[in-house]
């Protein structure tokens, strides 16, 4: 019997998948849903106009960059906020949708 603590049930869940494939699976989503959140946090920190001299600002504008590489060139607004910010969240979803697939497919 699972130990309750309040709403909360700690314990395991019944449908819990076992294996290889789930394993792989949950890392490879981990993996697009961190991109995805490097990617959109690096938008926000463009059109918040934040310190590009920042460590931490570049370090995640720097890393969004080159998980956005693929895309770069697929917008070509005039503006370069406005082209960064449709490339990367592109990106974003790509990699989420190839991720939730990927993902899917091995957990099977």
């Amino acid at each position: 019997m699972a130990a309750h603590a309040g709403p909360l049930r700690f314990g395991r869940w019944r449908h819990e998948k076992r294996g290889l494939g789930a394993v792989l699976g949950r890392a490879i989503w981990l993996i697009a849903v961190v991109a995805a959140l490097v990617l959109v946090t690096g938008v926000a920190l463009t059109w918040t106009h934040a310190d590009p001299g920042n460590d931490i600002v570049h370090g995640l504008t720097s890393a969004g960059g080159r998980l956005a590489t693929p895309f770069r060139h697929v917008f070509g607004d005039a503006d370069a906020r406005e082209r960064l910010t449709e490339n990367h969240l592109l990106a974003a979803g790509v990699y989420l949708a190839g991720g939730g697939i990927l993902s899917w497919l091995l957990e099977r």
